[in-house]
């Protein structure tokens, strides 16, 4: 790699976003494993923040650049010494890389544009380690365009079999059964559909804590969508539960059992951040497998395009990696 690094991500590949932490080593790991048995390349990505302090040449006379280039020489080293101690040279996966200037909840979610997926490190469990997982992990589920995966590694690994996914009865949830059912296929692991139903609206539309608007609106019909999906995925062995109410905590308990969790994340306003944004960031806090976060909003974010350290902005980067 050049100090320089690789300035583009390649679409549809597998991006893990790397920063010299055993939690994202174990992550490569599982990115690793997961793009052979895709037939996707890896893009190994490091995002340093801005104010990091990197030794630079003394007298150099453009101090601003001679400061970036030093982060990126250190990013590129980091991004060396991992690779030398993986086993990444050696899978016969296409390996990419990638050392951006910026604050990670902002580069990853950016870089997410044109992924196929996108994976991170969990260091903890539990609500004491909500600020280290606020800044990336949880941003970047709320914020990523594609299927996001918090990686969680077992401090005494257990036996761990199947997948089990949450599904409420939203048009869109159809999109979190196939990506299970695909991860089921692909992993050779049996299904365990937990469909929440929702009770109708009780209280105002108006009031911000309400039932999403969708919820009393078109729905999806979740037997017959498992049985369509049964038909295209004829191998995978497939059970489900039926719950009132949310399905947290029955997940959470599945999660001890399982090799990955899938949940869909809504995005349609502060009722739906306030319901199914909210399971799935707690499923991402609490869950002790990894867990697999997939961006169900068909509406565009109303929220300005955030940029890099460079300038850059969300809605040119499709362009630019």
């Amino acid at each position: 790699m050049t100090p320089q690094g690789e300035q583009h991500v390649e679409p549809a590949t597998i991006v893990v976003g790397i920063d010299g932490s055993p939690a994202s080593r174990n992550a490569l790991d599982w990115a690793l494993e997961q793009a052979g048995i895709e037939g996707r390349s890896l893009t190994l990505l490091h995002a340093i923040h801005p104010l990091t302090r990197a030794w630079q040449e003394p007298g150099a006379p453009d101090p601003s650049t001679a400061h970036r280039r030093a982060l990126l020489r250190k990013g590129t080293e980091l991004l060396e010494h991992v690779l030398q101690e993986s086993n990444v040279a050696h899978s016969g996966v296409p390996i990419h890389h990638l050392v951006r200037i910026g604050d990670p909840s902002v580069v990853l979610p950016e870089v997410s544009v044109i992924a196929e997926l996108v994976v991170v490190g969990s260091r903890g469990r539990g609500p004491i380690r909500t600020l280290l997982l606020g800044s990336t992990a949880v941003a970047l589920v709320r914020h990523a365009r594609c299927p996001v995966v918090v990686h969680r590694a077992d401090p005494v690994p257990l036996p761990r079999h199947g997948i089990a996914v949450g599904v409420d009865d939203s048009h869109e949830a159809g999109q979190v059964l196939d990506f299970a059912f695909a991860q089921a296929q692909l992993h050779g692991e049996p299904l365990n559909v937990v469909h929440a139903q929702h009770f109708r609206p009780t209280s105002p539309t108006d009031d911000p804590y309400a039932e999403p608007s969708w919820a009393d609106g078109d729905h999806l019909d979740v037997p017959a969508a498992i049985q369509d999906r049964r038909r295209r995925y004829p191998d995978v062995v497939v059970s489900s539960v039926i719950r009132h109410g949310t399905p947290g905590g029955l997940l959470v308990d599945l999660a001890d059992e399982v090799r990955l969790l899938v949940v869909g994340i809504h995005r349609r306003g502060r009722a739906a951040e306030l319901t199914f944004g909210a399971t799935a960031v707690w499923l991402v806090e609490h869950a002790s497998c990894p867990v697999a976060a997939v961006p169900l909003s068909t509406v565009p974010e109303t929220e300005p395009a955030r940029t890099t350290d460079s300038g850059e902005q969300t809605a040119s980067l499709a362009r630019d990696l």
